[in-house]
């Protein structure tokens, strides 16, 4: 069979995981009731549009048609491009609930061009076909993907793959051309718009979460912090977050270790902890601080590139969030992080802390910390006189390899300059 052999026929059919039943269908949606027998035997072995509308009887005055978007709406309906071997090339499904019953055009049409914003990659046996700007997701056959990676195929797998706006389609005018496909694909897959997104706790069962006293790979001396006066209240909530600034202009002068304790103290140490329950799958160790985090599992480690801070040798050191320490970890790195500041801060994540509960959105939660922690360093610098500024963006590979840590085990998420102000 050639590779435009025009024998390809778009069907549709029950999606994949949903089950018929004694009232009706069952998908990852719930339950629905459906009566219609004859419908329901074409839609189990697949049947094309026309033949459906045929054969369906539904009740209560609805049409066929009618019935079919409920049910696609549901995710319990699926659409594929299949020849006449019975061979599967595509199969069209929703990738969260509510998406209408798209209708492709069944001559086909149109250049097999995918759009900018898609993203072909291997998922076991077949090829998984995805953008970020797309409800819908297609499952391909390696005789598909290799007609879609060559520009040329049926027209009917065209027509689906158009349809599921996988193709391209004005990618570039209006608010789109704004969109590079990571910040797409991540802001779309990072919320809660597909399946097995959110506390799924997918590894509970499969291995133990990670605890959440970790120590780092690089350790050296520990130099115990100041702890504040704790009878001192400081300025008010409110006039500190008025008086917040991110300062362009500061001094040269070293940071007080007194200071540098006391703002660790207020924001990321260690509050309260609850051990995990051995009993439980579902349980892990949570911590609290005066920073709240995703679940209790606080994922992220502080890292501080030290030049000038009375009482502290130069190097890079790690914040034991517990016992409210500095932990030596190496020299400062010669080829990176030149920030000539007396503080450089590194926010980094353990990724598998989150992941283990969290599917789908583990590093976008740890972003979130991220934020939540800069914003709660900068209130704090404030109140003690310092200046503190995020910083948007920085080296990762560079980082990870100075601290001896794993990129696949640790995520940079954060960075911010402390200084004294001028």
């Amino acid at each position: 069979m050639s590779v435009n052999d025009p024998q390809v026929t778009l069907i549709l059919r029950l999606a994949p995981n949903v089950i018929r039943t004694w009232f009706g269908l069952a998908g990852i949606t719930g339950q629905t009731q459906l009566t219609d027998r004859p419908l329901m035997d074409a839609l189990e072995h697949g049947a094309t549009l026309a033949h459906l509308l045929d054969v369906g009887t539904p009740r209560a005055g609805h049409d066929v048609a009618g019935v079919l978007d409920v049910l696609h709406r549901r995710q319990l309906l699926a659409w594929q491009a299949i020849d006449a071997d019975g061979t599967v090339w595509a199969t069209l499904t929703a990738i969260r609930s509510g998406v209408p019953l798209p209708l492709p055009d069944g001559g086909g049409g149109g250049h097999l061009r995918l759009s900018r914003f898609a993203l072909l990659r291997r998922s076991g046996d077949t090829w998984l076909l995805e953008s970020g700007r797309s409800s819908l997701a297609a499952t391909l056959s390696p005789r598909a993907a290799a007609a879609v990676a060559a520009e040329e195929g049926p027209p009917q797998l065209c027509a689906l793959l158009q349809v599921g706006r996988l193709l391209v389609d004005s990618d570039d005018d209006g608010p789109s051309r704004y969109w590079e496909f990571h910040d797409r694909y991540f802001a779309s897959r990072s919320r809660f718009d597909a399946a097995g997104a959110g506390a799924t706790f997918r590894f509970s069962g499969v291995h133990h979460p990670e605890s959440a006293d970790a120590q780092p790979p690089l350790q050296g001396p520990v130099i115990p912090l100041p702890v504040p006066d704790l009878e001192d209240a400081g300025p008010a909530l409110w006039e500190v977050t008025e008086r917040r600034r991110s300062h362009p202009e500061v001094s040269d002068e070293p940071i007080d270790l007194q200071d540098l304790g006391a703002l660790l103290w207020r924001t990321l140490r260690v509050t309260d902890s609850a051990p995990r329950d051995p009993s439980l799958q579902t349980s892990y160790d949570a911590t609290f601080k005066p920073v709240p985090s995703g679940g209790g599992t606080h994922s992220i480690g502080l890292w501080l590139a030290c030049r000038h801070v009375t009482g502290l040798e130069p190097g890079t050191w790690w914040y034991d969030a517990v016992g409210h320490a500095l932990v030596r970890t190496d020299d400062l790195p010669r080829d990176s992080l030149r920030e000539t500041h007396p503080v450089y801060g590194l926010l980094i994540s353990r990724h598998a802390r989150l992941a283990w509960k969290y599917e789908r959105i583990a590093y976008a939660l740890a972003l979130k910390d991220a934020g939540v922690i800069l914003h709660a360093l900068q209130l704090g610098a404030t109140a003690l006189g310092l200046a503190m500024c995020p910083i948007g963006s920085g080296p990762t590979a560079p980082i990870l390899e100075a601290f001896g840590l794993d990129e696949d085990s640790y995520a940079p998420v954060g960075e911010f300059w402390l200084a004294r102000r001028r």
